[in-house]
């Protein structure tokens, strides 16, 4: 996928939003600067119209997507008002579709059935790890099994998934990672990102890394392992979209991340 064909996307970051817990290792409201609440009907208009003004003319298709929180997660009335605001882009021409990230355990028929009249073409799962043991000390509160419903369930709708999985996890290791990397490569999604897991301030993870129990991947030996499920989705002919977390002045302050792989504005591997 060239730049001329992957989307413009318009992010729309929404921090813990529809969370049920904090997992260990997150705390959105550090990477993002932003205090858990909706955007106002106004404010989001605002946004997207100050990301549309900067859109460049290499990238024809054009989405706004609702990225941090656990969007399905959210009060129905939360997810209409939002999907509604958006939508009005795509009815005026300006915005081709809707795009969001939440967890494969907010995934099922009834909450499926309120994007019906929406132009919602791209949902991503942060899927993590497909290691129920991994999953459970990393306190993600859903099973490998969740992960792989949620899959059938978004392909009966033809939808364009992205699934995000992480490394370095606490009482993960290579193989079980690539384990991991090679059931969501035989998911066959559209897309994948990887995220190395780095010690967020605020997290139950910094709390354990200060005590001793928990050792983040080294920047090297992140890279060898990203590197190798980086050629395996590659051989399954499935496109990476990230390897890393989005660089910001939030995380470069050398206050947010107080460990982990992460260097030169990039973390693990860089930016895509």
């Amino acid at each position: 996928m060239d730049n001329s064909e992957r989307p413009f996307i318009i992010p729309v970051f929404l921090p813990h939003l529809g969370c049920p817990h904090q997992c260990a290792f997150c705390n959105q409201t550090a990477i993002t600067s932003s205090k858990s609440r909706l955007f106002s009907s106004e404010t989001l208009r605002l946004r997207i119209d100050k990301f549309l003004e900067y859109k460049g003319k290499r990238r024809n298709r054009i989405q706004i997507s609702f990225y941090g929180g656990n969007f399905l997660g959210l009060k129905k009335d939360e997810i209409k008002s939002l999907l509604d605001e958006a939508a009005r882009f795509v009815k005026a021409g300006r915005v081709d579709s809707l795009r969001f990230s939440t967890r494969p355990d907010t995934i099922d028929v009834e909450r499926l059935d309120i994007l019906n009249n929406y132009p919602v073409s791209t949902i991503e799962l942060g899927v993590q790890s497909m290691d129920d043991h991994v999953l459970k000390t990393a306190k993600r509160g859903h099973s490998a099994l969740d992960t792989e419903k949620a899959i059938v369930l978004l392909k009966d709708r033809n939808y364009e998934i992205g699934l995000q999985m992480m490394v370095g996890l606490p009482d993960d290791d290579e193989n079980k990672a690539l384990d991991s990397g090679r059931k969501i490569a035989d998911f066959a999604p559209d897309f994948v990102r990887i995220y190395p897991t780095v010690v967020l301030a605020g997290s139950p993870l910094a709390a354990w890394y200060k005590k001793g129990k928990y050792v983040p991947l080294s920047l090297e030996k992140c890279v060898t392992l990203v590197k190798k499920l980086y050629l395996l989705f590659n051989e399954k002919n499935i496109t990476v979209i990230r390897m890393g977390l989005q660089a910001s002045e939030d995380l470069d302050d050398g206050s947010t991340i107080l460990a982990g792989p992460y260097t030169n504005g990039a973390a693990g591997v860089g930016r895509s």
